[in-house]
């Protein structure tokens, strides 16, 4: 039997086109409210906790794929300190549409002049489908986290933020720009 060289190259195309997986990055921005317990010093307090979050997802493909990207979060405890946060998130997808995204890195507080280096780890829950159509993925959940900073008497904290997509705040906008067209 002899086979013709165009059924080999064919044969060899779909063979080596079939097996390719499209993964584009998909990133997000949210907003983070939420309380925080927070020991340092030997005191302890409960104050209120605001920060912006974005990240990168490398690696999806699907909402049953896995992703590994970096994220950076910026924050503050009532508005009297400045938090910074950067570091590696991976999104495990336990469901379809509520993966968890475990995420850890450097963490930095400034207050009163000084600098606090540490660590933190976090845990998302929440919506985070892959966006078969754009780069841009929406979210929404709950986030536990745990920090520490450095030193003897270095700041303990556990932080609960709702997850709440930057884009929520512009659909009432959206909305009335297309009621008037």
């Amino acid at each position: 039997m002899r086979v013709s060289r165009e059924t080999i190259l064919t044969a060899l195309a779909v063979a080596l086109g079939s097996g390719t997986a499209h993964a584009d990055p998909q990133w997000n921005a949210a907003v983070l409210p939420g309380l925080a317990w927070v020991r340092s010093h030997g005191a302890s307090a409960r104050p209120f906790y605001l920060g912006g979050q974005a990240d990168v997802m490398f690696g999806r493909s699907s909402n049953a794929s896995w992703g590994l990207g970096p994220m950076a979060r910026l924050g503050t405890y009532r508005f009297s300190d400045l938090q910074l946060q950067g570091g590696l998130s991976l999104l495990v997808p336990v469901h379809d549409y509520l993966p968890f995204v475990v995420s850890g890195g450097f963490y930095g507080r400034r207050d009163d002049g000084t600098t606090h280096p540490g660590g933190f780890a976090s845990l998302y829950w929440g919506t985070r489908s892959y966006n078969h159509h754009g780069s841009y993925i929406m979210t929404g959940g709950m986030l536990l986290e745990v920090r520490r900073t450095s030193g003897a008497d270095g700041e303990r904290a556990i932080l609960v933020a709702a997850n709440v997509d930057l884009q929520a705040f512009l659909l009432p906008a959206m909305m009335l720009v297309n009621a008037f067209r």
